[in-house]
């Protein structure tokens, strides 16, 4: 949810089901992929 809060603040349209894939990828050193342009530019985001 915080996460959430912090990229609408930056005007990202995110999705709560990819919020909390994208933490938990960063918690555990993973990289996350997605085709969601709301994820363009992130550490650790890549679109396959």
């Amino acid at each position: 949810m915080i996460l959430r809060i912090r990229m609408s603040r930056k005007r990202r349209n995110l999705s709560y089901v990819d919020a909390i894939g994208y933490y938990t990828a960063r918690k555990r050193g993973l990289q996350f992929l997605t085709r969601d342009p709301g994820f363009r530019g992130l550490p650790g985001v890549v679109d396959p």
